[in-house]
């Protein structure tokens, strides 16, 4: 399902690793709706961290790593974001309810898929613009969206053999295709790190 380097993830194993981590949110009292902030780079995390979102039903907000912790720290508080994923080595904006998934303990943890209604409509994420007037503007994402961007799109079709990289930022919206394009399609996301990009 993943490839990052020399790890690798198979859908089992990314599948249990982002029902963990929906579950240690649900615990926290992450509810459908609410919006949960992502600050990592490119990496296996932020996939099981987008994923877990999504089985929570709630909404995931992607930073940009590279941007400044005001406008990072803007983006936590006008998306409303109940909580940041993070690592413990990345600095983040003062104010920000941080969870560092570096630092949390599986071991007790159900990874059963957990058994929340979703519906098409519902916000996926929000993608923040660069804004007309210079403040970065949060745009609701919904699943519809996804689905519609990489199945049976009329322009590409993608399969279980597809392999495809994930170099663009995960701020971005290019980011959507580059994670679900494959993962919806049975197919592999091959994480690009920065120093390789570069």
């Amino acid at each position: 399902a993943a490839v990052q380097g020399e790890q690798s993830l198979n859908y089992a194993q990314l599948n249990r690793r982002a029902n963990q981590l929906a579950h240690h949110l649900l615990g926290l009292g992450v509810a459908p709706g609410e919006r949960v902030a992502i600050l990592l780079e490119r990496s296996l995390d932020l996939l099981v961290s987008q994923l877990a979102i999504s089985k929570c039903a709630a909404v995931y907000v992607p930073l940009d790593i590279n941007a400044p912790l005001d406008r990072q720290g803007f983006m936590v508080a006008d998306s409303s974001s109940q909580w940041l994923l993070t690592l413990a080595s990345i600095e983040v904006p003062e104010g920000a309810r941080r969870l560092d998934l570096d630092r949390l303990d599986f071991t007790d943890t159900p990874d059963c898929n957990p058994a929340l209604e979703q519906s098409a409509e519902t916000a996926a994420y929000i993608m923040y613009t660069s804004g007309s007037t210079g403040t970065p503007k949060g745009v609701l994402v919904p699943h519809r969206a996804i689905t519609r961007l990489v199945i049976n799109n009329g322009y590409a079709d993608f399969n279980q053999h597809d392999r495809v990289a994930f170099a663009s930022n995960p701020a971005f919206d290019a980011s959507t295709l580059d994670v679900w394009a494959p993962l919806l399609n049975g197919g592999a996301v091959v994480v690009v790190d920065q120093d390789t990009l570069l």
